[in-house]
């Protein structure tokens, strides 16, 4: 009995091992922050003759007012030559498309033989707002819209007399629609099936010592085929 008091005395003064704290949770990496993606960089202005298009096309025209216009004299209208050369400049950024400036110069002329025989050769200015869109790749549509005036040269043939000059000139509105299509590179075929022209055309001559001056409206349709190219 008495080895077992000692025995447990023994155990009493032995210490206790000390406890193990427990370890801390361990922490998970945290995963690096999203990268902010850098602002796309601004397009390259672009310089002004990359924004100039010239063209050119030809075609005919029909007189939409009668020969009581006095351009052709009476009876019914002969058809016109018509060429126009034009520069267009894009101006800006508009929804699907570009708005442009655009300067079309119209030479035509056209020949009658009504009672009178004669010839008439015009030229017409006319600035014009034109909006073109792509509407699938290398295709373009455009509408056009325009004032500027017009000037006319009749020359009549009279027996026995020669010729009589008469100069005729007035201001108007323009209009024209069409396509472009990219053909070779930037080169694009340009067929514009409306031209649309309407002037107030007013014009004096002298006969024997009396000056005659006479107003009235010309209007003409016009069909074009031609090519543009940027500069």
């Amino acid at each position: 009995m008495s080895t077992l008091l000692v025995i447990g005395l023994v155990l009493l003064a032995k210490p206790a091992a000390p406890s193990r704290a427990p370890a801390p949770p361990r922490e998970e990496p945290r995963p690096a922050p999203a990268a902010t993606p850098a602002p796309a960089p601004a397009p390259p202005e672009r310089s002004l003759l990359s924004r100039i298009q010239i063209g050119a096309g030809v075609g005919s025209g029909f007189s939409l007012s009668s020969g009581s216009s006095g351009l052709t004299g009476s009876g019914s209208p002969p058809p016109w030559v018509r060429g126009s050369i034009r520069g267009t400049l894009d101006l800006m950024r508009a929804g699907p498309g570009d708005l442009q400036l655009l300067l079309p110069v119209g030479i035509q002329g056209t020949s009658f033989n009504n009672i009178i025989q004669g010839s008439v050769l015009g030229v017409d200015v006319m600035p014009s707002i034109r909006y073109q869109a792509e509407v699938i790749p290398d295709l373009a549509l455009f509408a056009e819209l325009g004032v500027g005036f017009g000037s006319f040269q009749t020359t009549i043939q009279q027996p026995f007399m020669g010729y009589l000059v008469v100069q005729s000139g007035g201001a108007g509105l323009r209009m024209g629609a069409g396509l472009e299509y990219r053909v070779l590179g930037k080169l694009r075929l340009l067929v514009q099936p409306m031209e649309l022209t309407a002037l107030t055309v007013t014009s004096s001559v002298t006969v024997n010592g009396t000056t005659v001056t006479t107003t009235a409206n010309a209007s003409e349709w016009s069909l074009l085929l031609g090519a543009v190219h940027p500069l």
